[in-house]
């Protein structure tokens, strides 16, 4: 992990990438958790295969923001899901795991969720499809 401390965020996906829908793939967390404890302030963003119930999974092991598209757009309540989602990654959000030294105000850890608009697999502009989200 040499390059940290040149990062705003790192991403780790949790899906293997390409299209939607696919399941979360929970054995991506230890590498969430090695990252969050060799750097406390920096954003870990998870993308793929987010719902209400991972979310809490990506969460408590250090991620604090979320890309969510699948889990919003099949949602017979897409707002109540959001809200579910903000309010699940919070839950997670406070670590017991952080060092005892850590001020208490680093504890709290900036969530944040994205809503990435299904896009079409046809599509060969990946600039475009990616501004998307």
């Amino acid at each position: 992990l040499p390059y940290l401390s040149k990062l705003s965020m790192v991403l780790v996906m949790t899906v293997e990438p390409g299209f939607g829908g696919q399941s979360f793939m929970a054995d991506m967390m230890p590498k969430i958790e090695e990252i969050r404890n060799a750097a406390p302030d920096l954003d870990i963003e998870v993308d793929g295969g987010i719902n209400a119930e991972t979310i809490k999974t990506a969460s408590a092991a250090g991620a604090n923001v979320f890309v969510a598209g699948s889990a919003v757009f099949k949602s017979e309540d897409p707002e109540k899901t959001i809200e579910m989602l903000k309010e699940n990654a919070k839950k997670k959000a406070i670590r017991s795991t952080l060092p005892i030294n850590m001020p208490l105000t680093k504890a709290f850890i900036q969530t944040s969720l994205i809503i990435c608009a299904p896009r079409s697999r046809k599509s060969a502009n990946t600039k475009r499809r990616h501004a998307r989200c």
